[in-house]
């Protein structure tokens, strides 16, 4: 019996000087099997996102803790990003953080996440998730031309398709433009219209419009030039541009340039009362009176010469009374 003891001993001490000794407590009952919750979330930063794991071990709803929970990220090409060992707390629930770094690769990510603890079954979850890289605005047209009181508009849309919605606001624009998005978000695939007017007062030249789209902590600008042309002169406009004065109107053109015709139709009545007086005297008078026909001639000149706006009105009284008394 004693050399049995002995012989015991010593295959105990060579266990212990290897290092390979191992002691598994016999188990009354079957491994109990944990369970395991998991909320995965992200939120971008300037130039970075971050990855925020969390969840709780649980054996028949009861937080399980000490539990080792092993985390391993995945990239869209099978890369290892993030490995890391954590343990839950007392009432069972764990957490993670780790940012990535620099331009974020497009694509599906994996996460596998393993809870262990002795004397239960391990729990074991693979979740996907996808990340996406940065957004950019286009709008179109770049450059939009309007005149004072006119109208526009422009297209606004998210270069690549980005998956989630991005809020839309004007943070710069001339004081005289008035605008509206419709809406002020862009959906994913969608698309959003900022229509324009300027105001009647608006003053010639090039303007920046800058829109700013907000989504995942993340803003980005774009912008477009917006082009106030010159007022258009209307046809009937009662000045020009350079000497002030009053513009003509087309029948004035008309009239000046059949002016010997129109002189003549003005002129004609004059001259048909005249050579009615002039038979009238001629009648009365046997013989031929050559004072009476200067004086008819005078007063058919006169009114020649009224029509034609070469006498004032002051000098064709007081030569018309002059010759009428000579009639």
């Amino acid at each position: 019996m004693g050399g049995r003891s002995a012989a015991a001993l010593i295959l105990v001490l060579m266990m212990v000087v290897s290092g390979s000794i191992v002691y598994v407590q016999p188990s009354s009952r079957a491994e109990a099997e944990l369970k395991v919750t998991v909320r995965l979330t992200h939120r971008s930063q300037e130039s970075s996102k971050v990855i925020i794991v969390q969840g709780q071990v649980q054996q028949d709803g009861r937080g399980v803790p000490d539990a080792l929970i092993s985390i391993q990220v995945n990239d869209p090409h099978g890369g290892s990003i993030h490995i890391t060992l954590t343990y839950s707390n007392e009432t069972g629930y764990f957490y993670d953080e780790f940012t990535l770094k620099g331009e974020i690769l497009t694509g599906n990510y994996t996460l596998y996440l393993t809870a262990s603890k002795v004397g239960y079954l391990d729990a074991t979850m693979n979740i996907p998730f996808i990340l996406y890289s940065d957004f950019n605005l286009m709008i179109s047209p770049k450059i939009l031309e309007l005149e004072p009181g006119g109208l526009g508009n422009c297209t606004i849309e998210a270069v690549p398709g980005y998956p989630e919605e991005i809020s839309l606001r004007i943070v710069s624009h001339p004081r005289f433009l008035g605008y509206r998005l419709n809406p002020a978000y862009i959906n994913p695939g969608g698309y959003s219209i900022l229509y324009l007017n300027a105001s009647r007062d608006a003053a010639p030249g090039r303007y920046d419009v800058i829109i700013a789209g907000i989504a995942d902590g993340k803003v980005r600008e774009a912008n477009f030039t917006l082009v106030v042309l010159e007022a258009e002169q209307p046809s009937n406009a009662t000045s020009n541009r350079k000497g002030g004065m009053p513009e003509a109107s087309p029948l004035y053109h008309i009239l000046r340039e059949n002016r010997h015709y129109v002189m003549l139709v003005l002129a004609l009545p004059s001259i048909v009362i005249a050579s009615l007086l002039s038979f009238r005297f001629r009648r009365r008078r046997r013989g031929v009176d050559l004072s009476y026909m200067s004086a008819a001639r005078a007063m058919a000149k006169i009114e020649e010469l009224k029509a034609m706006g070469k006498i004032d009105d002051e000098t064709y009284e007081r030569l018309r009374r002059e010759y009428e008394s000579k009639l």
